[in-house]
């Protein structure tokens, strides 16, 4: 286990108190202060990880996010790449 994986594993109890789903995700992405550092843990666990793990990621979070949506996110890592770019600049 990497030293970052290593980091991003570990349990944050103000994150922890309630459940949340994907859209609560991408909205504390979104956000200009919380973003950042949440951004950066997920790019660590999608791109050293699997579907297990970044769904214990998302729980440890507070997200309640399912194995199978987990599982389609690693599937699709590639993408993620230019996921906000495309959305922004898409029409």
């Amino acid at each position: 286990m990497s030293d970052n994986l290593a980091k991003v594993l570990q349990f944050p109890e103000e994150r922890s108190k309630e459940k949340n789903d994907f859209i609560s995700f991408i909205e504390v992405c979104a956000d200009p202060e919380k973003g950042p550092e949440i951004i950066k843990e997920f790019r660590i666990i999608v791109n050293e990880e699997n579907a297990n793990s970044l769904y214990k990621w998302f729980s440890m979070q507070g997200y309640d996010i399912s194995i199978e949506e987990c599982g389609r996110v690693i599937d699709n890592r590639e993408m993620l790449q230019d996921f906000r770019i495309n959305i922004i600049n898409q029409y």
